[in-house]
């Protein structure tokens, strides 16, 4: 993909992002009825009253869309934030331990990568029942492996230059030495892997919620609206096609600007496209 087509999506995965993440926060003020509020229009199509339509119970669909985006941004931003903070300790920890703490990390991360995440998902929260601080925190224990891998591969290359040879020559405490010198060096890493994470962590939220293991009534969220269209999307097209719209778009724009910063924060693919640049000149 050439650098300027990229830069260009990415800014505009960003837009989309960020006015995903308005609408949810200002949902209360943006929300032109109660999400929860029966209505006697029931099905009515979209309109001047109702801009997006109504579901089978009177309630305004564009309602349930603001309030729905706070549940599954925020399901997704939550299980990010638990992921990305075990996935960062286990790699720093096997990255600079080697040895056998490296080779169980790694073999404990195999292992979890073998079995799919929704299954493992699936497992505890049919076991425990559903509920969105559930699937938060399952979301987040079963998605730091990824992380981990690349953490500790960001380690393994810096653990060996000369100012963390050096910091080890003074004597600093290795707690200290992690923290200050290895984790600001990896945190492009980070950020990149977190930004392409949320969207796939809020497609796995909203897959839990279509299946009615996710966010409950009375609250919203993208993949319950799905759920509740499945018997009339025939007749009431909206209900399933703002939804699924929004998913997709959230899911895309999250992917488009994890990799525009990638290739902004790393190195490497800013020296690619440099030379592809001289040879194309």
């Amino acid at each position: 993909m050439p650098s300027s087509l990229g830069r260009r999506a990415a800014q505009v995965g960003g837009a989309i992002v960020v006015l995903a993440w308005a609408a949810a926060l200002f949902a209360p003020i943006l929300s032109p009825y109660d999400p929860a509020a029966f209505e006697r229009m029931q099905l009515a199509p979209p309109g001047s009253t109702h801009w997006l339509g109504t579901d089978e119970i009177g309630r305004d669909v564009l309602s349930r869309l603001l309030f729905g985006a706070r549940s599954s941004l925020l399901v997704g931003w939550l299980a990010v934030v638990i992921a990305i903070s075990i996935g960062t300790v286990v790699g720093l920890v096997a990255g600079w331990g080697g040895g056998v703490v490296d080779a169980v990390a790694m073999r404990s991360v195999d292992l979890l990568l073998a079995f799919p995440r929704l299954f493992l998902a699936l497992l505890v929260i049919a076991f425990w029942g559903p509920s969105a601080w559930l699937v938060t925190v399952v979301l987040g224990l079963t998605g730091w492996m990824t992380t981990a891998r690349l953490v500790r591969a960001q380690v393994l290359a810096l653990r060996d230059r000369e100012f963390i040879v050096a910091a080890r020559a003074v004597g600093m405490p290795v707690r200290r030495l992690l923290w200050r010198h290895l984790l600001p060096q990896c945190t492009g890493t980070i950020v990149v892997a977190a930004t392409l994470m949320l969207g796939n962590t809020i497609l796995a939220e909203s897959a839990l919620s279509f299946l009615g293991l996710g966010v409950q009534v009375p609250d919203a969220s993208w993949g319950g609206m799905l759920n509740e269209a499945r018997g009339v999307w025939r007749s009431a097209w909206w209900l399933a096609l703002f939804p699924g719209v929004l998913i997709t778009c959230t899911v895309i724009a999250h992917n488009l600007l994890g990799d525009g910063l990638r290739d902004w924060l790393d190195p490497r693919m800013s020296r690619i496209e440099s030379a592809e640049r001289g040879n194309s000149e």
